[in-house]
């Protein structure tokens, strides 16, 4: 699989790599092992050398485009793709915890809609506009003054895009670089320069989730340290992607291998387009990437002790000194960021056990009582994930939380009844609603039924007004009667989508049969678009969705078995359950007229009508 290392790189290129690497804060949380398992390996000299040679063994590039189409061909290096990672790990540990690998032509199709429809929504609401599509917005869009490019990319750097099941970071790398696309699409996409200018002999797309960048030739952009074009074009991608890392991606996931796993495939990202600087004594090195580490969190996406309430806040009102605590958890965590030294960074690390801390004491705990003793068992405590308060990026100055503006993923799918323990807990949890009394936190819960139903509901918590959800899941919730309430609310929401899969198997280790939900967290405009795929072409997606597209009204719709395979199998099964029942009530009606004894017959028919 290893191909000749490219012997003219430079010697001194690879050892600032590796270097560098070896500085970032993933590196400094690993011990190297020997192979029996028994002592950790020192850094002995040579051991850079030996590093750098593995890592340029190796190309970061893409992981279904051929050798001729990828973008560092030329080095003639194996091809893997940061995905890869994803994909090793899920394989090995996926299985146990519900988790499959997402195909790359998934991942990218539901960021590239999400996002867009986001984008356009933020655009309409900053200039009052009135935009439909994404096509509309790149009309309206001035890019030829830099004042509003400025404030176009404010705009875009404004998303917050969470997947509260993150696992390889799969979903998040997706919306990264669909992001830096969707920019370059517009002609906002500018250099970091002092004045910066828009980019526009290049232009930067996805193709099979890669992030590529070409001339108006078609020649890949290649990064050459020497020429001040390429040092700019290289720069401008690095702190494009640290700017969305750090400020519009998060992610959580129960699993702690999952969640190093993420926060690698981000660096990774960061490391396709490491640049040089030049220290004070003239030395070039990489730029120190930064800790990305605190956006993606381990802990268990559904439970918290502290419920989910969007637009409120865990402060009593009129605590003076919230808005000073607020900011100094803010400034913390943005510290934390930048941090480049190891003991600086442990220093920030004791100011934020701090400071959440002073947190947990000005909450309200007396509102969440139930939850309290709930939670008291350590075990389960321990894994709860307090979004009211572990970002602080969706907190507005008061502390209120303010919400994610998407939420995309692929759930874990486990059946309840395998994790008892947790299953009970998740039916036991309780929320305020709106009148500040307590209920059910999970409507969709079902003893019997997947847990990805409970993310449907957990990803609408989380989302702000208007916020766009969308997860490919099993499609078992529109037939089962676990999926009734699951059912009902996305007739409460406005599910837009809903594509199914059919018998095609998107997952290349699992029998699932699954689908992909768009939904906007808002009342249901009365309208699902529903695309049934027969046979599935992952590079023509997009288009096979749009054509295979069919309304269904949704006052056609009730919490009873969906058939929404076509608009002619809807009517059809609808015809066909009109007349058993008419027949079943017609053959009751006799047995009540002929005087029969039997009561016990009759009574079972009429609970057999009412399911």
């Amino acid at each position: 699989m290893l191909q000749e290392v490219n012997k003219q790189e430079s010697e001194e290129h690879n050892k600032n790599l590796v270097r560098d690497l070896l500085q970032n804060s993933y590196y400094r949380q690993t011990n190297a092992v020997n192979t029996k398992g028994k002592t950790d390996l020192a850094i002995y000299a040579g051991l850079e050398d030996k590093n750098n040679h593995v890592l340029d063994a190796y190309d970061f590039g893409t992981e279904n485009m051929d050798v001729e189409t990828s973008l560092v061909h030329r080095e003639a290096k194996s091809i893997i793709n940061a995905s890869v990672l994803g994909l090793i790990f899920e394989k090995i540990n996926g299985y146990k915890d519900g988790a499959f690998f997402t195909p790359s032509f998934i991942t990218e199709y539901i960021c590239h809609q999400t996002l867009r429809q986001s984008v356009v929504d933020k655009f309409n609401e900053a200039y009052s506009w009135n935009c439909v599509s994404f096509d509309d917005l790149r009309e309206k869009t001035d890019y030829g003054k830099r004042d509003e490019r400025v404030k176009a990319n404010a705009i875009v750097n404004s998303l917050k895009i969470c997947d509260p099941a993150v696992k390889s970071g799969h979903f998040l790398v997706s919306a990264l670089n669909g992001l830096i696309a969707m920019k370059s699409e517009l002609g906002i996409l500018q250099d970091c320069s002092e004045v910066p200018r828009r980019i526009k002999d290049y232009e930067v797309k996805v193709e099979d989730d890669e992030l590529l960048v070409v001339d108006e030739d078609g020649n890949f952009f290649r990064y050459e340290s020497v020429s001040p074009q390429s040092q700019l074009i290289q720069k401008t991608l690095f702190e494009e992607k640290r700017t969305i890392i750090e400020y519009c991606l998060f992610g959580v996931d129960l699993n702690p291998k999952s969640v190093e796993i993420c926060r690698l495939r981000l660096w990774i990202e960061l490391l396709k387009n490491a640049y040089y600087v030049t220290l004070e004594d003239g030395l070039k090195v990489f730029q120190t990437l930064p800790n990305i580490d605190i956006n993606i969190k381990c802990g268990d996406s559904l439970v918290a002790k502290f419920p989910v309430r969007m637009g409120k806040s865990i402060f009593l009102d009129g605590r003076t000194n919230l808005g000073k605590l607020i900011g100094e958890y803010k400034r913390i965590v943005n510290d934390y960021k930048h941090s480049n030294d190891k003991s600086l960074k442990n220093s920030i690390n004791q100011r934020l056990t701090k400071i959440k801390g002073k947190i947990r004491q000005e909450a309200q705990l007396e509102l969440f009582e139930d939850n309290s003793t709930v939670l008291e068992g350590k075990d389960t405590y321990k894994n709860s994930l307090e979004w009211m308060m572990e970002f602080p990026e969706v907190l507005s100055n008061e502390g209120v939380f303010e919400g994610f503006d998407i939420i995309v993923g692929n759930p874990p799918y486990i059946h309840l009844e395998e994790i008892e323990k947790m299953s009970v807990l998740y039916g036991k949890m309780k929320k305020l609603d709106v009148n500040n009394r307590q209920c059910r936190l999970y409507e969709t819960y079902d003893a019997r039924g997947d847990i990805y139903t409970l993310f449907v509901e957990r990803g609408f918590q989380l989302l702000k007004a208007r916020g766009h959800l969308s997860y490919i899941m099993p499609d078992k919730w529109l037939k089962v009667k676990y999926g009734r309430e699951v059912r009902s609310l996305f007739l409460r929401k406005n599910l837009t989508d809903l594509i199914d899969f059919g018998d095609n198997q998107i997952f290349d280790d699992a029998t699932t049969y699954t689908c992909i939900i768009r939904a906007t967290n808002e009342e249901s405009k009365g309208n699902i678009a529903v695309s049934s795929i027969r046979i599935v072409n992952q590079s023509g997606l997009s288009d096979d969705v749009e054509a295979a597209k069919e309304g269904f009204k949704t006052d056609c719709l009730d919490s009873d078995i969906w058939v929404v395979s076509s608009c002619m199998a809807w009517k059809l099964a609808e015809r066909l359950k009109r007349t058993i029942a008419k027949g079943m009530r017609k053959e009751l009606d006799r047995c009540r007229e002929k005087n029969f004894s039997l009561n016990l017959f009759c009574i079972d028919i009429e609970r057999l009508m009412q399911r």
